[in-house]
């Protein structure tokens, strides 16, 4: 009985900071697509995110992307390392792999709030396989 609440502590204490992120990832989401201001939310939110620079971010991608294709992929983390040293908060949705121009590609909606400033998304956007396992 002691063994089954122990797994059932660590499995609630595990599933907690993807909840946050799920939650963090959906007003990224809302935010960016009203077009609203920050507000602070991005400074609260980094708390329960990965700090990643953008070289960081990059290979994070390339791993999240790597899944098989026919299935659905997200990130949502702290852009630590912006020009003028500003962060933003992520939230990148992909959805399963289409085919352009001869290449693997993953169409994407990208939602970023930069802290301190606004929120924005771009709704219709697609990533690349530049070669396998690199996407660009």
């Amino acid at each position: 009985m002691r063994f089954i609440s122990l797994a059932l502590a660590a499995l609630f204490a595990a599933s907690a900071p993807v909840a946050a992120q799920d939650q963090i990832a959906r007003e990224i989401e809302r935010k960016a697509r009203a077009g609203e201001a920050d507000g602070g939310f991005c400074a609260r939110a980094s708390a329960d995110l990965v700090r990643l620079t953008r070289q960081q971010a990059a290979e994070r991608l390339n791993r999240v992307l790597a899944r098989p294709d026919q299935q659905s992929a997200s990130i949502v983390f702290v852009m630590a390392d912006l020009p003028g040293g500003a962060s933003a908060c992520a939230y990148l949705a992909f959805r399963p792999v289409t085919t352009r121009d001869g290449k693997k590609c993953r169409p994407s909606e990208s939602f970023l709030c930069i802290a301190g400033r606004d929120c924005r998304a771009k709704l219709d956007d697609a990533i690349c396989e530049v070669r396998p396992g690199v996407w660009d």
